[in-house]
């Protein structure tokens, strides 16, 4: 892909000739009197290079190990970019030859560069020793090192807000250095002239003759409060009111208000002035949590780029309607969905995949108005092949378990109307052909009952595992465990709902 795009590979260079094209050169190369006007890359083969009487724009090197780099004659490369992976290297131009811009990439080694107009440390844990005299040095690299050796004046060097743990030492002169980065510091028996401290942490160890400091504490050492009631009465608006602690006067924050974990309000404020307040109004509905959580977040971003954010949460207890309210809004809807009739395609699958919603089950019996003479009440709900199980609570019916089903065959249909379970054999039914335990029967003394899927006569080895659709001869089939449920725990004269 890169010699697609730099346009021609130039394994010999060989010497003389200009290039229009960006061009990709392989291996340890001597050029001579060329001119590269959209620039060279050395191939990551190249350890050796010699440039002499060399004009680009610039020169990308990208050695796995760089050994040597000489640029000679009247070479004028503009902007040289070294990411070489290992190796320690001298950059030193020589004769007449110029670089405008040395740019020390990703990799590894020392860097030791002279005669060079402009620095510029991109890459993170970087060694870079100047020995010569440099207008300007610029770290954006993490972890990197650059060293002034005696004698070299520098007229600027700045660490940039990127340049996290990055150090300077220097044994020569520089004009100014300002530190924007966490982490970094200053050393060295040489000189500085002005030193422009951006970060609170700079550790400072040199000589210099005039600190501005304009470090941008941010948020640090600060804390934010949260008021908020204590309960929310229904139709009522939530306010909330946030307290800043300890920020520094001026400094410019966003503040961002959430409720239950999404964004409801993001503004901008200086700490000393407003701090903005929640005003919200609750969507009432019947999935409307009891409890709203309340968290309030202090964003800052100072000028070094360093992010730091406080933040403080509560929570409010939010009064709903009753779900009796919410059982009369869904009605109509209700009502509507449940309808006689198998719906499936006699598939297990399909039983897995389908059915209606525990509260859509319970809006149903209480629109119904079903009644029992005990605790409980059963709905054997032939559309979805399901029996579920419900229990009063404060009024209303409670579902508590759903079990998957396989009611009646047409023709042989599972009665659609109101009974009650009438008494339980625990031995259950055997035949000839089959067993089926335990055995709870809800019309009478008829055939009519919940039973366990069929096994072999005698024995609990299933014979017909059959079920989640009509598959009986009028019985209800369930699993054992859910007829066993059943059997235990549902009282006789239980109402039994086929519908």
């Amino acid at each position: 892909m890169v010699y697609r795009i730099i346009g021609v590979f130039e394994p010999h260079p060989g010497t003389g000739g200009s290039y229009e094209q960006g061009v990709i050169l392989r291996e340890s190369t001597q050029a001579s009197n060329k001119t590269f006007n959209k620039g060279a890359w050395f191939d990551s083969n190249a350890s050796d290079i010699r440039l002499q009487n060399v004009a680009a724009e610039s020169v990308i090197i990208r050695s796995l190990k760089l050994s040597s780099l000489e640029i000679g004659g009247s070479s004028r490369i503009k902007r040289l970019t070294v990411a070489a992976q290992a190796g320690d290297i001298d950059i030193m131009p020589a004769g007449s030859a110029t670089v405008d811009t040395l740019v020390v990439g990703s990799g590894g080694g020392t860097v030791s560069a002279g005669r060079i107009n402009a620095i510029e440390i991109t890459g993170s844990n970087r060694n870079v020793v100047i020995g010569g005299n440099a207008q300007s040095v610029v770290v954006s690299g993490q972890n990197s090192t650059v060293y002034v050796q005696g004698g070299a004046r520098i007229g600027s060097i700045k660490l940039t807000g990127a340049a996290i743990g990055s150090r300077v030492i220097t044994e020569g002169t520089v004009n100014e250095l300002e530190i924007q980065s966490i982490g970094s510091a200053v050393a060295g028996s040489g000189r500085v002239g002005t030193l422009r401290l951006g970060s609170i942490d700079t550790q400072v160890n040199v000589s210099f003759g005039v600190l501005a400091e304009r470090a941008d504490t941010g948020l640090t050492g600060a804390s934010v409060s949260l008021a908020v009631p204590a309960r929310l009465s229904l139709g009522a608006e939530l306010n909330a009111i946030a307290t800043i602690d300890n920020a520094a006067p001026g400094t410019i924050c966003r503040l961002v208000w959430y409720v239950n974990g999404a964004a409801v309000s993001d503004k901008v404020f200086t700490v000393g002035g407003p701090v903005p307040t929640l005003s919200y109004s609750f969507e009432y509905s019947r999935t409307l949590p009891e409890t709203a959580r309340i968290r309030v977040a202090v964003i800052n971003e100072n000028a070094q780029g360093s992010r730091r954010e406080i933040s403080a949460e509560g929570r409010v207890a939010v009064d709903n309607y009753s779900k009796r309210h919410w059982m009369r809004q869904e009605t109509p809807r209700v009502l509507e969905k449940v309808t006689l009739g198998y719906k499936g395609d006699y598939t297990l699958e399909w039983a897995l995949a389908n059915d209606l919603d525990d509260f859509e089950k319970e809006v149903w019996v209480y629109a119904r108005g079903y009644t029992s003479d005990t605790q409980y009440l059963l709905w054997v709900n032939l559309a979805y092949q399901r029996v579920n199980i419900f229990r009063r609570s404060g009024g209303n019916w409670e579902l508590i378990r759903t079990c998957l089903a396989g009611t009646g065959v047409r023709g042989r249909a599972t009665p659609v109307g109101v009974w009650t379970t009438s008494y339980k054999q625990p031995r259950g039914w055997t035949t000839s052909e089959y067993t089926v335990r335990p055995v709870v029967r809800f019309w009478g003394s008829s055939g009519y009952a919940f039973h366990s899927r069929l096994y072999y006569p005698g024995t609990t080895r299933l014979m017909d595992p059959r079920i989640g659709f009509p598959v009986s001869i009028g019985c209800v089939r369930l699993y054992e465990d859910d007829i066993w449920f059943i059997h235990d725990n549902i009282p006789d004269g239980t109402t039994v709902v086929v519908y």
